[in-house]
């Protein structure tokens, strides 16, 4: 009797999930997933998918401290 799944993003992140990005040194994971943390606080369209809705975010950078904020930046640039 487990409650249906909820989509933040239909096929891609359930609500109260937990996902993983992964891949090789350079890959633009950061990139990737701080563009999806931005896209799910505002609740807006990400990669054409459709984000259900707003969800609060906390982006935990656990290396690479001296770049984050760059990325953020740029990522906020291309969002304006």
């Amino acid at each position: 009797n487990l409650p249906k799944a909820e989509w933040l993003i239909k096929d891609i992140l359930l609500d109260g999930g937990i996902a993983t990005i992964y891949g090789e040194s350079g890959s633009t994971k950061s990139f990737l997933a701080i563009d999806l943390a931005m896209n799910l606080a505002i609740g807006s369209e990400w990669f054409g998918l459709d984000v259900n809705r707003e969800v609060p975010v906390i982006y935990t950078a656990l290396e690479g401290f001296g770049g984050v904020v760059k990325r953020i930046k740029v990522i906020a640039v291309f969002k304006l």
